[in-house]
């Protein structure tokens, strides 16, 4: 994995330095400024979050990416709560780490974006800024949470999961990082939940003509090219496919997405 960052960040116009222990690292970032810190997978989340504390008493706006063991649900929250960055645990995903990496250095100056409301390994509330960086960072930590699921039922909901949450950014918040979407994820024995509402005034589902429909899954392109959007508008569509129940509130800006577990 270390070589396969190695390999990425030199097109970047980046460089890469290593610490053979964390009693080295903080001297270090005293003599100089780093935009984004990896922890080692050896140590636990907790040796990882104590590190955290003593990093941002240097620099409080650097990012930070921490690789631990798998680790249970209320490891991930505490880890949202310090503000990480990202958690990664094994098996590890070098495409993954190395997309996340490069996303880093396309965005502006580190801001967390994301509030933890209230937080249970079975009900989580957030309120994320309408930001893309934002947006990947929440999916990763929803990934990280529902690791006890089997990839066949983790992979779509976590499709369905990022084409809504980054709607509600586009459509309902206009990317704006001071407007927010707020978040509720319930994981119960026999379902998996997501209640999204966005900033927006809404939308009438099924009127919208630069998103597709089943009837005609590609018209719509013309419609978002003539308004001068981004390429897409198949996110309602797809995870209409992906989930078992994509259900709307009556202004639009509302919405709950429904994975049944024991089918």
């Amino acid at each position: 994995m270390l070589s396969l960052i190695g390999e990425t960040l030199p097109s970047l116009h980046c460089e890469i330095e290593t610490v053979p222990s964390t009693s080295e690292l903080l001297p270090k970032l005293k003599e100089k400024s780093f935009d984004l810190i990896l922890t080692g997978a050896e140590s636990d989340l907790e040796q990882d979050l104590a590190l955290l504390r003593d990093i941002r008493a240097i620099n409080p706006r650097v990012r930070v990416v921490v690789f631990t063991p798998s680790e249970a649900a209320d490891g991930i929250i505490a880890a949202m709560r310090e503000h990480v960055y990202a958690v990664f645990s094994r098996p590890f995903d070098p495409i993954e780490v190395r997309d996340l990496i490069c996303r880093t250095f396309d965005g502006p100056a580190w801001d967390d974006g994301i509030q933890v409301m209230s937080a249970r390994p079975d009900w989580i509330a957030l309120r994320v800024a309408c930001r893309l960086e934002t947006a990947e960072r929440v999916i990763q930590f929803m990934h990280e949470l529902r690791t006890g699921l089997p990839d066949e039922v983790k992979t779509p909901i976590a499709m369905a999961f990022r084409e809504i949450l980054i709607n509600a950014m586009e459509h309902g918040g206009g990317f704006d990082p001071s407007k927010f979407v707020e978040i509720n994820a319930v994981c119960t024995r026999r379902a998996l939940v997501y209640h999204l509402r966005d900033p927006g005034s809404g939308f009438a589902p099924g009127a919208t003509e630069h998103a597709a429909t089943l009837e005609d899954p590609v018209v719509h392109m013309e419609a978002r090219e003539s308004k001068g959007m981004r390429p897409g508008g198949f996110g309602i569509l797809l995870a209409r496919q992906l989930m078992d129940e994509v259900i709307y509130n009556e202004a639009g800006n509302e919405v709950v997405l429904i994975k049944y577990l024991d089918q």
